[in-house]
């Protein structure tokens, strides 16, 4: 993770005698013989991997005096209670639609 794309692009590039191959703004593809690097920003790579972005939460959470610690048990059983929801829900819908007679469907329409 880097803090300044361009800057250390143009370090690369400049001292060390990399050849820029691909860039963008949030990324820069350099080469020199066989070595290739490839660099993006901190905050680019924040988006891609939100566990770094927990972790920077959770340190920042710690300072507060009022806090409560969800168990994980309440996490899988939200998340349980979501999908079975959903299953019954879709599977509701998908039987509704394999029982009805397209004819009428076309008739009333």
């Amino acid at each position: 993770m880097i803090a300044n794309l361009q800057q250390t692009v143009d370090f690369y590039s400049v001292v060390l005698g990399f050849e820029i191959k691909m860039s963008s703004p949030e990324w820069a593809y350099l080469i020199k013989g066989n070595c290739e690097i490839m660099f993006q920003p901190a905050k680019t790579l924040l988006k891609e991997f939100p566990e770094l972005t927990t972790a920077k939460m959770n340190e920042w959470l710690k300072q507060f005096t009022y806090r409560i610690d969800i168990h994980w048990s309440l996490l899988i059983v939200a998340g349980s209670l979501t999908l079975i929801v959903a299953l019954l829900v879709v599977g509701f819908q998908a039987i509704k639609a394999a029982a009805t007679n397209p004819v009428n469907a076309l008739r009333n329409e």
